[in-house]
């Protein structure tokens, strides 16, 4: 399979848009912040877990992590589990919570995640902190689902704030410099290059972005874009906003896409609905997958 998915949490949004909202609410009260939500509202969202928390993020994601379980409809169920569905062996996510595990019929619960919790090769010793080797495949399924900023069983896990983000990005620049010399010496040798983590698949295949904002905070990501068109430039990016909204992304974040040669497909109709946009592009991702890239419009 030569394509991946890499989910945000505009999924869980769609149908409970407030809950990021709520959740910094708790926070603030939680640590009897000085400051508010509103008084937060234009910093990204791990940066307001630092700032309302006085910068004890571990406690504060511990304090909430019981919270962020956002399966709560049929509804909702029947979007993951078109996601789950899709024709692509590794999900990467953005996401602390189990959605997706939980499709595939996982009961949820901190036990039934740990059961399914793996490591690749490529790990050495024990992974506590940054899941680059991390990821949940159900029994029975080829999926493997990537929390690649931590999940809700070991809050530590959670990449919240400048610190952690630039802590990631270290352990992603190490890894991905060690990954690159050994693909190039196995592939100038006819080998396969076995995959040993998330940053593997996302450099090496097509890549479909969908319900992920990409905040510029997400340095790591950023920088992976940036990395995968200077090393694999014959792979892709797609990046799935909706039709018909003026400039969703901003003038400037869509020139930096440009710029690292990201394909913005923002040609899928749009008439409010979040949930129906999800949808259109699900099915617009299953017709690239199908043919490599060509594709009609979706009406």
């Amino acid at each position: 399979m030569q394509d991946v998915l890499f989910l945000g949490n505009g999924i869980n949004r769609a149908f409970n848009g407030d809950s990021w909202n709520n959740l910094v609410e708790k926070i603030s009260k939680e640590y009897e912040s000085s400051l508010t939500a509103d008084d937060v509202k234009h910093l990204p969202f791990p940066m307001k877990v630092v700032a309302l928390s006085g910068d004890r993020v571990d406690k504060a994601m511990q304090f909430i992590s019981k919270d962020m379980n956002f399966v709560n409809s049929e509804r909702q169920s029947e979007l993951i589990r078109r996601i789950f569905d899709l024709p692509i062996e590794n999900i990467i996510t953005a996401n602390y919570t189990f959605e997706l595990e939980q499709i595939s019929g996982i009961k949820p619960s901190l036990y039934s995640y740990r059961k399914i919790r793996k490591f690749t090769k490529g790990c050495k010793g024990k992974e506590d902190k940054f899941g680059l080797f991390r990821y949940y495949q159900p029994d029975n399924s080829d999926k493997k689902i990537w929390h690649i900023h931590g999940d809700i069983t070991a809050p530590s896990t959670v990449i919240m704030g400048n610190y952690y983000y630039g802590k990631l990005l270290s352990e992603i620049q190490v890894y991905t410099a060690n990954f690159i010399r050994r693909y190039n010496t196995l592939t100038k040798r006819g080998l396969v290059c076995a995959e040993q983590s998330w940053v593997d698949s996302f450099l090496t295949k097509n890549v479909h972005i969908l319900g992920f904002g990409l905040d510029l905070s997400e340095a790591d990501i950023w920088w992976l874009i940036c990395c995968k068109k200077r090393n694999f430039p014959d792979t892709k990016i797609y990046f799935y906003v909706p039709k018909d909204k003026k400039h969703p992304l901003g003038k400037a974040k869509e020139a930096l896409l440009l710029s690292y040669n990201v394909d913005i497909i923002d040609d899928i109709p749009f008439d409010g609905e979040c949930e129906r946009f999800y949808h259109r592009a699900i099915e617009r991702i299953e017709s690239e997958i199908k043919n490599g890239g060509k594709t009609n419009e979706i009406v």
